[in-house]
């Protein structure tokens, strides 16, 4: 069978990577050391580099000590530099394309991509899906499907002609791996290019169900899928009439993108076989089991606020591995899941790391450690240095050390260490509020499934908590009451950051909102999603986060609850 050839040859071509990784994970001080030296020996002569010295740095620390911290504001300038046309600003090497990337407030940043950076990438990809095909080789028998944005509206390039974005995330992927990839993927790139969400979801889950050999699912967030498969009930007849007929039948079909034409999926005799699937009364886990009987792994964030949503995914999934995702951001690639560890190993052959404690700060004169002297238990801010141009950058991650294998360090991804919120001074961080979120609900015997704190402007600013609980409230009063108790078991948490305290206590920030959606986990984080979309990010960038940044998020509830009370809760009611 072609699928399983092609999967058995590109984990035999991914073997050379994974033993390389290997190797590195008995000494990452020689590897990284010598990463570094590569990347400024090759960098030397661009503007950074001869602004900093790249050719004359000789050791680590002069590598601390010369070239600053710095995040995208500070690199800005080289940052619009390159995309007016100018070559050798922060890479000797020519900058390929600009793929952009956002924050969760939805501002665009554009991050340069060179050849060696593709290639950095592709390391740890091969040594990670050397991993997954060789550990579960059910994987390698059947198709698979990676999940894609669908398409926003940008310009194809820039102001000065360097061009914008990846057309597919194929390309992040060598020569022979996209070819076999276009091959292997259940759903056809043109999938993509569906501006509008309703197609784009309808044609996805088309396809999945379709595809009968479904061998592998990675996708960004859990909800992702849960919320695909949500739909299953609404559209599987429509999705079958489709199978057999041989067409498409969208949901918005004034609204479809024609440019790219679809294959069509005339199968009749397996939409036979899944109206018997559909039309009997299985639980969804059943039925989904019959759908795709061979599906080996899913593959899905399952840390920091993500972990929230990974139970109902089991639910879908029973008896299916769910493998969670490393850490990938698109400045570069921090880690991956590798060889059955407990968390995603440092992809220590791909870039330059450095970690910042996150009891520390950059400006009080403790340098940030290398990768070979981290400690277990200890969580860090993660520096990058890569071959795209970016030199002790600051990727505003936060993750946790939580074991070694060999010397490598395996790390969870534990949130946003950067500040997360700053409406009046408070600076409120992502990893507090989910704390604070956790324990205020578990105070009063509650599970959040769903948590979401936006900043709100109308009128005096403040913060809403939208959550989604294992609570039912019968009366409106007895949810009222509720909320105001969770208020004040939450806040109790939040005015631990005395800065925070401190704005409330003035009266600069009104006490903290709760509302209670009746939406379902998945459902409410659809709408915030879909919400991201609409202000320019791609679903791969829309991290699992509990804290929301920015002032422009009052008229959420509205989007999650069109039905919601008016009435306000005040932390102070017991």
């Amino acid at each position: 069978m072609l699928t399983t050839l092609l999967n058995t040859a590109w984990m035999w071509q991914s073997r050379g990577e994974s033993r390389a990784f290997h190797r590195a994970t008995h000494d990452i001080g020689t590897c990284q050391e010598d990463l570094l030296r590569k990347t400024l020996r090759n960098n030397a002569a661009c503007d950074y580099g001869q602004r900093f010295g790249f050719g004359t740095i000789g050791s680590l620390k002069e590598y601390q000590d010369r070239v600053p911290i710095c995040d995208y504001g500070t690199l800005r300038p080289e940052i619009d530099a390159i995309a007016s046309g100018r070559p050798g600003v922060l890479t000797t090497e020519p900058v390929l394309m600009m793929e952009p990337t956002g924050g969760s407030s939805g501002g665009t940043k554009l991050i340069p991509y060179t050849a060696t950076l593709r290639r950095q990438f592709q390391r740890a990809i091969a040594a990670w899906m050397h991993d997954v095909l060789s550990r579960y080789p059910g994987v390698r028998g059947g198709r698979s499907y990676w999940s894609i944005s669908p398409a926003v509206q940008r310009p194809p390039r820039t102001p000065g002609g360097v061009r914008v974005g990846f057309d597919s995330d194929t390309e992040y992927l060598a020569g022979w791996q996209q070819w076999a990839m276009r091959r292997l993927v259940a759903v056809p790139s043109a999938v993509a290019k569906q501006r509008n969400i309703e197609n784009f979801q309808y044609a996805t889950l088309a396809s999945l169900v379709a595809a009968g050999d479904l061998s592998l699912i990675s996708v960004w967030s859990p909800t992702f899928l849960t919320g695909l498969i949500r739909r299953l009930p609404e559209w599987w007849e429509r999705i079958l009439s489709d199978l057999e007929a041989g067409d498409w039948s969208w949901p918005a079909p004034d609204a479809v993108d024609r440019s790219h034409p679809f294959p069509p999926l005339k199968l009749p005799r397996r939409a036979a076989m899944l109206r018997d699937v559909f039309t009997n009364h299985e639980l969804p886990a059943e039925q989904l089991a019959r759908v795709w009987p061979n599906l080996a792994l899913v593959s899905a964030w399952g840390d920091a606020a993500a972990e929230l949503f990974v139970p109902a995914l089991r639910g879908l999934f029973p008896t299916v591995p769910i493998q969670p995702k490393g850490l990938l951001a698109t400045e570069g690639v921090i880690s991956f899941p590798w060889n059955e560890s407990v968390a995603p190993a440092l992809a220590v052959c791909s870039h330059v790391f450095e970690f910042v404690p996150v009891e520390s700060l950059p400006d009080v004169g403790q340098p940030p450690r290398w990768s070979w002297e981290l400690e277990t238990g200890v969580s860090y801010r993660v520096l990058l240095t890569t071959g795209g141009g970016l030199y002790r950058y600051d990727l505003g991650d936060l993750v946790e050390v939580t074991g070694f294998r060999q010397r490598c360090p395996l790390l969870k991804f534990v949130g946003r260490g950067t500040v997360g919120s700053d409406l009046v001074g408070e600076k409120l961080h992502e990893d507090h509020v989910r704390r604070a979120v956790r324990e205020g609900c578990r105070e009063l015997g509650m599970e959040p499934h769903f948590a979401l704190v936006v900043p709100i402007t109308q009128q005096s600013p403040g913060y809403r908590a939208l959550l989604v609980c294992n609570f039912r409230a019968d009366t409106p009063a007895s949810q009222s009451s509720i909320e105001a108790r969770l208020a004040t078991a939450i806040e109790r948490g939040l005015l631990e950051n005395s800065q925070y305290r401190y704005a409330t206590q003035l009266g600069q920030l009104r006490p903290l909102e709760v509302r209670l959606l009746k939406a379902s986990a998945e459902s409410a984080w659809s709408v915030y999603e879909a919400e991201c979309r609409r202000r320019g990010q791609k679903s791969g960038d829309i991290k699992p986060t509990t804290l929301v940044q920015g002032a422009d998020w009052d008229g959420l509830l509205d989007l999650l609850e069109p039905q919601h009370a008016t009435s306000g809760v005040k932390s102070d009611i017991h």
